[in-house]
């Protein structure tokens, strides 16, 4: 979703997601510039359409402005189609253009190492997702960066 104002959008086109973050870029540079990070970590999740569309011009926005950037991105699990997974891998590119390092996590790595008498249901996938992101995260964080930003959609 998409925060303009005082409504929220949703649209399924990633055109639409790159067009509005291009619009948001003098908002999203003044809140780079605002903190001073000596690095931007920019996570989002491939294969639908906001991540998709926007941390490409995120990562672009950052590079322009000569920070260095890292970005993880989660690819989608096989249950969710071939489309979503043929959409996040042909964007990485997009994404490697503009990222000083980048780390690409499949999903379904993450049902790899559960015993085989657990059958995780919708909910249990995306949090043992979130979990292995999160411990990815505190990685960094445990690195000595100065002002490293945080954001969600939810700050713009």
């Amino acid at each position: 979703m998409f925060y303009s104002g005082h409504f929220i959008y949703e649209w399924p086109h990633i055109e639409t997601w790159i067009e509005l973050t291009i619009r948001a870029e003098n908002d999203i540079r003044e809140m780079i510039l605002k903190k001073s990070p000596s690095c931007v970590i920019i996570v989002a999740g491939f294969g639908g359409f906001t991540g998709t569309g926007s941390a490409p011009v995120v990562a672009h926005i950052v590079k322009s402005l000569n920070l260095f950037s890292v970005g993880i991105i989660t690819t989608p699990f096989r249950w969710e189609g071939k489309e979503r997974k043929k959409r996040a891998l042909s964007n990485i590119s997009h994404m490697k253009k503009y990222i000083d390092s980048l780390f690409i996590i499949d999903s379904d790595s993450v049902l790899e190492n559960i015993p085989d008498s657990y059958a995780p249901n919708f909910v249990d996938m995306f949090n043992l997702l979130d979990k292995r992101l999160c411990d990815i995260v505190k990685e960094f964080f445990s690195i000595s960066f100065n002002n490293v930003i945080h954001w969600t959609l939810e700050s713009f």
